[in-house]
């Protein structure tokens, strides 16, 4: 059985993290003034200033908003971007990865850093980013003298963080009021619930098994209990057939499911998922959306499925999978986003539909070319032949979609 663009999502997950931080610095720079969970910097810290260097993720990575953050170097204070000189002092990933994890922490250890180097009007600008964490707040376990100095510059056991655009002295230390906050992140007292148990769906080996029967399956979270998920047997609508991407896989056989995601008694989030190819994997629905491209009554879709990159659904279909132990090679997971549109956000979802609808004649001949190269279960369909060609040609829209994000992606 053929697979359509097994390598869509491997080929475009990079470009699309690197267009998405460039559009999040673009649009800080824009404001002209640091804030909570990002700084600027003219050029780089000096080797002889790593201290400093350090200083300044810290207090990034305890940031009272719990957000990811950045260090964005090449631009001053007034958000001009400037670029670098020479050298300027710039560093690598690995630079950075030695400066950070040579050094001794307590608790959970280094927050994680990468370097990313974007383009901003036309100049290279480097980022420091440090990823969101609920292991803060992040504290040394050692003190930290400068470079061929005895007097020490940051303590052990003492909490920096950066509270509106400044950062605690290095010579001082957060209040209480924030470090209250930070152990509030620490202990899952915050954020809001649905962010909470958002967090907690990626910590798979934590989440215990309550209850499985003929209705179907429930878990709650071993470390904070009150959080629950269901997962349960959702009766089949008679006069409704199953969606297209129950038959992407080889076996056709599929079933509708419920998932209810809890807060003691109450339902925070809840949605549709499929077991697929005979119950060997589970997929959340994807959300659908409508092209304005085709004349109404024509054998052409205007309807398309789609995610959003980073949703809550990608999520919970990644989650429910490790947790049944199915599609352990990814295969299946795989197949099915081929067929599935994926957007950075839903201003490109409009752009891409812009482009579509305003060359209808243009989609056409792709969804008839697409139409060819779908392939669908070839057995335990239910379906007939009629039905088939339909599935078939609903699926060659999406194909067309994938194919219309990657051609927008390559002109921006």
């Amino acid at each position: 059985m053929k697979i359509i663009d097994t390598n869509y999502q491997n080929l475009v997950v990079n470009e699309m993290d690197d267009r998405l931080l460039t559009q999040t610095i673009s649009d800080l720079i824009d404001l002209k003034y640091e804030g909570g969970y990002w700084d600027y910097k003219q050029e780089h810290h000096s080797k002889e200033n790593n201290h400093k260097l350090l200083h300044d993720i810290i207090c990034l990575a305890n940031n009272l908003e719990n957000r990811e953050a950045y260090l964005i170097i090449g631009v001053d204070d007034n958000g001009k971007v400037v670029g670098f000189k020479g050298d300027s002092f710039r560093r690598n990933q690995q630079q950075l990865n030695d400066l950070v994890r040579h050094k001794r922490w307590e608790g959970y250890g280094a927050p994680n850093i990468r370097l990313r180097t974007i383009n901003i009007e036309g100049i290279e600008v480097d980022v420091i980013v440090i990823q969101q964490s609920i292991h803060v707040p992040y504290t040394l376990g050692e003190d930290i003298k400068p470079k061929g100095q005895k007097n020490t510059f940051l303590r052990k056991h003492t909490i920096y963080t950066r509270n509106q655009d400044s950062n605690t002295p290095h010579n001082g230390a957060a209040t209480i009021t924030e470090v209250e906050h930070l152990m509030k992140i620490r202990l899952g007292i915050l954020p809001n619930p649905i962010e909470r148990i958002r967090r907690y769906i990626d910590d798979v080996e934590n989440w215990k098994l309550i209850n499985s029967n003929y209705e179907g399956m429930s878990w709650y979270y071993l470390l904070h209990p009150e959080f629950t998920i269901e997962l349960l047997d959702e009766e089949e609508d008679e006069n409704a057939s199953p969606p297209n991407f129950s038959f992407v896989q080889i076996n056709g056989r599929n079933s509708k499911l419920k998932i209810n995601l809890k807060y003691h008694s109450t339902i925070l989030y809840k949605d549709f998922a499929r077991y697929v190819d005979e119950a060997r994997g589970i997929v959340v629905y994807p959300d659908f959306s409508a092209l304005n491209a085709f004349k109404l009554g024509s054998k052409f879709t205007n309807t398309f499925d789609y995610y959003i990159k980073n949703s809550i659904k990608i999520q919970l279909s990644s989650f429910l999978m490790k947790l049944n132990r199915l599609d352990r090679e990814g295969c299946l997971w795989e197949r099915h986003l081929s067929y599935i549109p994926i957007f950075i956000d839903a201003d490109e979802m409009n752009e891409v539909k812009s482009i579509i609808n305003k060359n209808s004649d243009q989609a056409m001949i792709d969804v008839t070319h697409y139409k060819e190269e779908v392939s669908i279960s070839g057995y335990n369909t239910g379906l007939t032949d009629d039905e088939r060609e339909f599935v078939k040609q609903d699926l060659a829209t999406n194909l067309m979609v994938i194919n219309k994000i990657k051609e927008y992606r390559e002109t921006i």
